[in-house]
């Protein structure tokens, strides 16, 4: 009897493929035991032990591939891509809707799901101990290594830090960056290791973050957190368990330039759509009072 594989490719970040995890759970229930599902991500330490799957590979590293799963095997093959649809360029659906929709099965509400062994949530409790609680804040994207900050996705950094400054008392706050990121002060950083910093979320009372990873990874522990929005939209990224604030709505229209979406994720700076400083996307005080709730 042939072999059933389900081929499921994924371009794209940390948290595209914690979405798809989602997904994935989905397929799964929709085609059953005898279907494997095999992973083609740059990401693989998303799926660790996730167990709606067969395998898992690096996109870069495929040597026998089609000769082991696909060659005299009966496939399916998903390596469509969400982001290129109309309902995700016009913000009509959630991102994990369009993505079941495209692979032909009902959308089942599963939540993302990440698996953490107990060693990896014993190295943060055991390497970084502290009298006061967790505060992690995730400010600042990486979208563009080139940029450092960007208008369209980030908390801008003063808001940020006068944010931080009224925590530092009562928390130990730790950073989400990578190294080519601002840091703030009174706060230690946070990078390199992926399921670490996702152990971190794990051990926090207060989360603040911006339309990245750590938001859809802290859904998938059910984690309430304040999540900041500029050009996206929760409707298409987000999760009713967090508390989402919106940045204020642009003012100046830079849209020339512009071609199926207003602007670049990115941030470039001649597409920056208001008359005011960045400091004043975001009402500082209503983030503090949403992490007080």
């Amino acid at each position: 009897m042939k072999n059933k594989n389900i081929i499921f490719h994924i371009d794209g970040g940390i948290g595209k493929n914690i979405m798809a995890t989602s997904v994935i759970s989905s397929i799964k229930k929709h085609y059953g035991e005898e279907w494997n599902i095999i992973i083609v991500t740059a990401w693989e330490q998303t799926w660790f032990f996730n167990p709606n799957i067969h395998r898992c590979f690096n996109a870069n590293k495929l040597e026998h591939f089609y000769e082991t799963f696909i060659h005299n095997c009966e496939v399916k093959i998903f390596k469509q891509e969400p982001y290129s649809t109309e309902d995700y360029i016009l913000k009509n659906t959630h991102l994990i809707d369009i993505w079941c929709n495209l692979c032909g099965v009902e959308n089942l509400n599963y939540p993302p799901q990440i698996y953490l062994n107990e060693l990896e949530k014993d190295f943060v409790r055991s390497n970084f101990i502290t009298e006061k609680p967790y505060f992690v804040i995730q400010p600042f994207g990486g979208a563009n290594p080139n940029i450092n900050y960007s208008w369209a996705r980030d908390i801008p950094m003063n808001t940020a830090q006068y944010i931080v400054d009224n925590f530092k008392n009562s928390h130990q706050i730790f950073q989400i960056r990578n190294e080519n990121q601002p840091l703030l002060k009174n706060v230690t950083s946070i990078h390199g290791d992926l399921r670490a910093t996702i152990s971190f979320l794990m051990l926090s009372d207060k989360r603040l973050l911006i339309d990245s990873f750590a938001q859809h990874a802290c859904s998938a522990f059910n984690l309430k957190s304040t999540v900041c929005w500029i050009v996206n939209t929760p409707k298409v990224l987000g999760y009713n368990i967090h508390t989402n604030i919106i940045g204020k709505q642009p003012d100046v229209n830079t849209l020339k330039y512009s071609y199926l979406e207003p602007y670049n994720i990115t941030g470039e700076i001649f597409q920056y759509p208001y008359s005011f400083d960045v400091s004043k996307i975001f009402d500082a005080d209503e983030i503090i009072s949403s992490l007080l709730k």
